[in-house]
């Protein structure tokens, strides 16, 4: 591992040097023969005792939620401060508010028609369960149909057309229409295309309060919501996804919705309440900035960034650590290991052209 890690570290940071010490493009300048020596300097020893530290019991597994993964931050601002490497802001530290959904008991959903008679009634079960993509608002409005709940222009697809979904509630088939051609979607669109996300987002931009996905398989409501998550297990969301996606967001299986279809099919007046029942606590993680300031002033506009994501698993409900030390320790080494060779070269009059960040990412284990 200490050759091989120490080669790649030295390739990454040559290859990074290569861009930032450019004047007028990426192969326009030469490192300096300063710079190169204190890449050279990078030592085996210090790329396994970051490896070694960030990967062992103290550390918990550097999981989102734990207080292995607050050691690793503080280790890692240290490792940068030892370096001689400039904190990116204020502070080492660039704060991101997460929110742990979980599911209370009070989630429901009540379907009656314009006399008041119930169609459906359900509790979270294998029948009806709100998604871990719901926001935390109840909502009550008339219920639409809205096919498979997708607009795709660039496919010459809306099932929107003809729904009036604003401040409604919308029922939604998963999937996607057989019909759909989607070799003229790139390989990122495609992926997620059917995906929960894609019809929640659909929905709000049509201006709905709240979305039900018919399925044939709800699964099990603890699977989807552990009472007791661990720290690997545990889910999480950006605070600010909730503000952005409030509306709530619920599977309903294909027999629970027989009913409901038939009696819009019919026609007939039908309004909708919908309680995710989800509550939601806050925790906050810090991502973990390093800054070498470039030398050229007509390119302050410019940087470069090299980054690794810092956290990993944690522990499994047993009390198991997944160390993770190729995912990530062994990249946040090489990043530590090179913030400290980019400040010793300017320290030593061999700053780059562009000014260099050096990010330490948290969360990424969590999406």
């Amino acid at each position: 591992m200490r050759s091989g890690l120490r080669h790649r570290a030295r390739v990454l940071a040559l290859a990074l040097a290569g861009i930032a010490w450019a004047a007028s493009g990426p192969a326009s300048t030469r490192v300096p023969d300063g710079a190169e020596r204190a890449f050279d300097a990078v030592s085996a020893d210090r790329l396994r005792h970051h490896v070694e530290t960030l990967a062992s019991d103290a550390f918990a597994g550097r999981g989102v939620g734990h207080e292995g993964n607050r050691r690793a931050e503080e280790y890692i601002a240290a490792s940068l401060r030892e370096g001689g490497v400039a904190p990116a802001g204020d502070t080492y530290f660039q704060p991101v508010g997460l929110d742990h959904p979980s599911l209370g008991g009070d989630a429901r959903l009540r379907i009656i028609d314009r006399n008041g008679t119930a169609i459906a009634d359900l509790t979270a079960g294998t029948e009806f369960c709100p998604l871990p993509e719901s926001g935390d608002r109840d909502a009550s409005a008339r219920l639409v149909d809205a096919g498979y709940g997708i607009t795709a222009p660039e496919l010459q697809h809306d099932d929107y057309a003809r729904v009036d979904a604003r401040d409604a509630i919308v029922l939604v088939v998963e999937g996607t229409p057989d019909r759909l051609d989607y070799s003229r979607l790139p390989d990122a669109e495609r992926a997620g295309f059917a995906g929960v996300e894609r019809k929640r987002t659909d929905a709000e931009r049509h201006g709905a309060r709240g979305l039900l996905i018919v399925t044939s398989f709800v699964g099990d409501v603890h699977t989807i919501w552990p009472e007791h998550p661990s720290v690997r297990t545990a889910t999480y969301r950006l605070a600010s996804e909730l503000e952005t996606h409030p509306i709530a967001v619920a599977a309903i299986s294909t027999r629970a919705a027989a009913p409901i279809r038939r009696a819009l099919a019919a026609r007939k007046v039908v309004t909708a309440t919908l309680t995710p029942g989800i509550a939601v606590s806050g925790v906050t993680v810090d991502n973990v900035l390093g800054f070498v300031e470039g030398a050229d002033p007509a390119k302050r506009d410019e940087m470069i960034v090299l980054g690794a994501h810092l956290d990993h698993d944690g522990l499994d409900a047993e009390g198991h650590i997944y160390h993770g030390a190729d995912d990530n320790a062994s990249g946040t080494a090489a990043v530590l290991a090179d913030a400290a060779a980019f400040a010793d070269a300017a320290a030593h009059g061999w700053r780059p052209a562009r000014g260099v960040v050096f990010a330490l990412w948290n969360g990424e284990e969590k999406g």
